[in-house]
């Protein structure tokens, strides 16, 4: 490779892609500059070799064969692709999990100054306090809320069928 600013537009040259200022620039900068003389020579014989060589026309096995090579390929790189992004999915619980455990060592923030007895059983279960089971006030075993207690037969076989 040349340090040559128009090493890069030779190809361009070459194949007559360029404006006419600009190619006339290039070929007064071949016959000063070895290098790119060399290199255009070079992109010529290539282009001669290929324009010689004939392919050979390819059966239906080997093209076959030849789809069945770029399918497997293609799953590769999704299998690959999908491992990589499954690795970083196990990567990120791992770590948010570590951080949970952790964070939850954290000492919970003090009741309210009011008696212990006024806080509401919600919070105390948010600060991560044991909160005892509401009294129950009958023989079902169920807390008394004032609805449906007038039918407590029926109360009883649904909670029989539940068990």
């Amino acid at each position: 490779m040349s340090d040559c600013q128009y090493h890069s537009r030779l190809d361009a040259y070459y194949d007559g892609e360029l404006g006419a200022a600009e190619a006339d620039r290039i070929t007064r900068h071949l016959a000063e500059c070895e290098s790119c003389s060399a290199a255009l020579i070079r992109l010529r014989d290539l282009s001669q070799a290929m324009a010689q060589f004939q392919m050979a026309s390819i059966s239906q096995i080997e093209l076959a064969r030849l789809h069945r090579n770029l399918d497997r390929s293609q799953d590769r790189s999704l299998l690959r692709f999908s491992t990589a992004l499954a690795t970083m999915a196990a990567s990120v619980l791992i770590i948010s999990l570590t951080w949970i455990t952790q964070s939850s060592g954290v000492a919970p923030r003090p009741l309210p100054a009011n008696s212990p007895d006024s806080v509401e059983p919600w919070y105390r279960m948010a600060m991560g306090e044991p909160v005892q089971n509401p009294t129950m006030n009958n023989n079902l075993g169920l807390p008394d809320t004032g609805v449906a207690m007038q039918d407590r037969e029926t109360i009883k076989w649904m909670l029989d069928g539940v068990h």
